[in-house]
């Protein structure tokens, strides 16, 4: 419970004015990176590509996105972690997208279902994260796995630290971190049992990953070089 108090304090205090903005970046001269500000100015992604488009996080309300995909309807979502300013709107981009293919790690799922932990986070910080009203389109996710959504190849990295079921995506080349990395900081570790421990595991596995530009589950997107810098400052 005292974990959970200081991560509603600590977003609190980094909360952002600017919950609506929408931003798009033209990534290899065909991928669209559109970014959707949501719940405590968490970035919610919208990525094209030949009319095909996928969203990272949840975390942006419904009108936002919709307005985000052009009203047209995504083929997937990809959660990154379980906390509830990133899947506050999961239950209705379920609802909205029926055909929709949802991909997390089994513990994000695990919270989806039971809301022990935004169950207390919503409470104290005014978020009420609805539950989906099924999981059948949920699929849960496996360290290392591929995922090929043509024209998208998706690759999975587990990266446990920030929380049990924070996901690093790679899609093509492009890094999508949730709050595991940051632009010139990492997510914080004191939120589970031996997250400072794992976070190290994930920061030395990350170190060797190539990419070309990261995107993170806040704040603006950083180069190749920065993470560099970045992961190497926080490895002991």
């Amino acid at each position: 419970m005292f974990l959970l108090i200081k991560h509603i304090i600590a977003i609190v205090f980094t909360m952002s004015s600017n919950c609506c903005n929408f931003s798009e970046h033209l990534i290899y001269n065909y991928m669209k990176i559109k970014t959707v500000k949501g719940v405590y100015a968490s970035n919610t992604y919208v990525i094209e590509n030949e009319d095909v488009q996928i969203v990272v996080e949840a975390g942006a309300p419904m009108g936002d996105i919709r307005q985000a995909l052009g009203n047209k309807a995504p083929a997937a979502i990809f959660l990154t972690h379980e906390h509830f300013d990133h899947v506050a709107h999961i239950a209705d981009y379920a609802a909205a997208f029926p055909k929709c293919r949802i991909f997390c790690h089994p513990a994000t799922l695990k919270e989806l279902k039971t809301g022990e932990i935004n169950r207390v986070l919503g409470m104290f910080a005014g978020v009420d994260v609805a539950t989906p009203n099924s999981f059948q389109k949920f699929e849960e996710l496996a360290d290392g796995e591929t995922i090929k959504l043509h024209p998208f190849t998706i690759k999975t990295i587990f990266a446990p630290g920030h929380s049990d079921g924070s996901v690093i995506y790679l899609i093509d080349n492009i890094l999508f971190t949730g709050d595991v990395l940051f632009a010139n900081n990492i997510g914080r570790t004191d939120l589970v049992p031996k997250g400072e421990e794992e976070m190290q595991k994930t920061l030395r596995k990350l170190q060797t990953l190539e990419f070309e530009k990261a995107y993170h589950g806040h704040n603006e997107p950083s180069s190749y070089a920065t993470q560099q810098k970045n992961i190497a400052a926080h490895i002991y």
